[in-house]
């Protein structure tokens, strides 16, 4: 849809004229603009940071080779030099590859559009003088850069801070029917194809000024971002900047481009939309730091494993420690492993909601398998059939097996073989949404890949330190990190397990079962329920001597059962370790097995 212009700009010979760079078709250029000093303002209101915020984004454009419209950041603005300044930069852009436009500073939004302030802007007493004397974005630089034809438009603003303007203008509108958004710019809509919007906070959020810093969080997360990341793909390279950002601060992004995007200059910029979507470079992919944090297309969040060595099994002091209480260690042989690449690991187990959407089974569907399946699984030191372990028949109600259902709740009742089902399944819609590149895929995670990941570069028990067992279902230090025996019942409400007969539990419970994803708290590598809730899948054959590689070890080439690890919502203290090994046959379904995914580069 095309925005419909309120004016065209016209520009004369006389204007191209003062244009202060030459700019040439088929380029890049920016436009950055900065305003900390407004006029009608206490010492108190203003903002610190924007100037320095906007000469530290202009230099750093220059540097990747784009032009900036004025020769450098604009600071402290009038209204008459925003104007001015757009359009020239509106002639600049004309049929260039990418034109970027900066703001930082104060920002308003009346209704559906949204004004930047000029340091001239006045006390506003009307929706008149706002027009009047504010610059709005849709027509002075959305519309400029649509009838300019850039390839790909990219607006980046740094103005949702707390607005001392908006107060002035909340009565007088109020009369006509209007609303003040009081502390940011709003959500952008009906804009062409070829834009990247990109906010330093999402739509109603208050974005922190640098309070003494030279640049505001979000500015300075950028600029942090741009030495590894700039030659990524735009919606990867603010993925990065989103996991630098404090906590209490989101980044919020929204885009009608069709193809990929790189701020740093090479080829044409844009790559045209095909029969097949274009993916990311492979060897761009990689992340930077350990936990840092990237989304998918499906909104999972994943946290960077870069590569390294780590000390896998158990230290012969915790071995002893655990003898004492009737725990067998046998097969966690202590070794010095070596991941020669990094891997992206789900933040948190896969929820019953993201595998409806990508699988579109239900539990009680995955249930109804359970019972028609024949096959003979190690129960309790028995062969038997599931539906024969819990003295079911195939025409049984499947819900009788299906316990709490919830989208943010871990997804349970799932094999190996579906694990790895759902892996290849979100593989293929990924690279058909160009989100990862040849090269790249969703996996189980290695049994080494799993551990190294809980770890996350501790070497203690469990990821928060040492643990001491009380009983067998009783350890205090398991309690802010893992969903296990001794507390899984707290708070629990649905269908679930009865633990009255549970000896020595932390508390005393009731009904039992698998809980709501990320609610403990996250490793140093911000992945969440590595401990507990359900046990997860790894991609290894299991193999009582695990002495085999020590480099990027991927266990047995054949076997009987498969590796699964961290725990479950119904284990005992001491199988919630990071060490812990279990196994399992690869067919079985049951209320504690579940999954996360890791995204793995290819091993060539």
């Amino acid at each position: 849809m095309k925005l419909v212009s309120a004016r065209r700009f016209l520009l004369s010979s006389t204007l191209s004229a003062l244009l202060a760079i030459n700019v040439s078709a088929a380029s890049r250029v920016a436009l950055v603009i900065g305003n900390g000093t407004y006029r009608e303002l206490s010492e108190s209101r203003q903002l610190t940071s924007p100037v320095h915020d906007a000469q530290d984004v202009a230099a750093a454009l220059q540097g990747m080779g784009y032009a900036v419209v004025t020769g450098g950041a604009l600071t402290d603005a009038s209204r008459e030099t925003i104007t001015t300044a757009t359009e020239q930069f509106a002639a600049a852009a004309r049929n260039a590859d990418a034109a970027v436009f900066y703001y930082s500073g104060h920002g308003i939004q009346v209704g559906d559009d949204n004004y930047l302030l000029p340091s001239d802007t006045p006390k506003l007493t009307g929706l008149s003088m706002l027009k009047n004397r504010a610059v709005l974005l849709r027509d002075s630089v959305m519309v400029a850069l649509e009838e300019a034809e850039a390839k790909t438009k990219l607006i980046i603003l740094d103005c949702c801070r707390d607005n001392p303007f908006s107060a002035q203008l909340e009565q007088a509108l109020a009369q006509v029917g209007k609303s003040v958004r009081t502390k940011s710019v709003g959500e952008i809509t009906g804009y062409g194809p070829g834009f990247y919007l990109a906010f330093a906070t999402s739509p109603g959020s208050t974005a922190a000024d640098g309070n003494g810093a030279r640049n505001s969080p979000f500015t300075a997360a950028m600029l942090q971002a741009l030495p590894g990341s700039a030659a990524k793909d735009i919606d990867f390279y603010f993925r990065d900047v989103k996991a630098l950002l404090p906590d209490d601060q989101v980044s919020w992004t929204n885009h009608s481009i069709k193809g990929s995007f790189v701020l740093v200059p090479g080829g044409s910029g844009m790559v045209p939309g095909a029969s097949t979507t274009p993916q990311p470079p492979a060897d761009l992919f990689a992340g930077t730091f350990a936990g840092q944090s990237w989304e998918n297309s499906k909104g999972t969040a994943f946290r960077w494993c870069p590569p390294g060595e780590f000390w896998m099994g158990s230290s012969e002091a915790e071995k002893k420690a655990f003898a004492r209480d009737g725990v067998t260690t046998d097969d966690e042989t202590r070794r010095k492993v070596k991941l020669t690449r990094g891997f992206w690991l789900s933040q948190n187990e896969v929820t019953q909601g993201e595998w409806e959407a990508i699988m579109g089974t239900t539990l009680k569907e995955q249930a109804q398998k359970m019972l028609q399946d024949d096959t003979l699984y190690t129960m309790n030191g028995k062969q038997t059939t599931i539906r024969d372990f819990y003295g079911m028949k195939k025409d049984s109600d499947p819900m009788s097996l299906v316990y709490i259902e919830s989208p943010s709740i871990c997804m349970y009742l799932v094999s190996w073989d579906d694990a790895v089902a759902y892996c290849s399944r979100l593989t293929e819609k990924e690279r058909a949404a160009g989100r990862i590149p040849a090269g790249w895929s969703y996996a189980l995670p290695t049994e080494a890949q799993w551990e190294y990941a809980c770890r996350a570069g501790t070497e203690s028990t469990i990821y928060s330190g040492e643990m001491s067992v009380l009983g067998k279902m009783n350890a205090p230090a398991l309690d802010s990190i893992a969903w296990y025996g001794g507390n899984s019942s707290e708070e629990y409400t649905g269908r679930g397990t009865d633990t009255k007969s549970w000896t020595e539990k932390q508390y005393p419970g009731g009904t039992a079962g698998p809980r709501r994803v990320g609610q403990k708290k996250a490793n140093p590598w911000g992945l969440h329920d590595m401990i507990g809730n359900v046990y997860e899948w790894c991609a290894d054959w299991y193999a009582s001597d695990n002495t085999g590689s020590l480099t990027d070890p991927t266990g047995p080439t054949t076997g009987v059962y498969r590796m699964v690890r961290g725990g479950s919502w119904g284990s005992g203290a001491a199988n919630c370790r990071a060490a812990n090994r279990l196994n399992s046959e690869p067919g079985n379904r049951r209320n504690f097995l579940g999954f996360r995914p890791a995204l793995v580069p290819s091993s060539k």
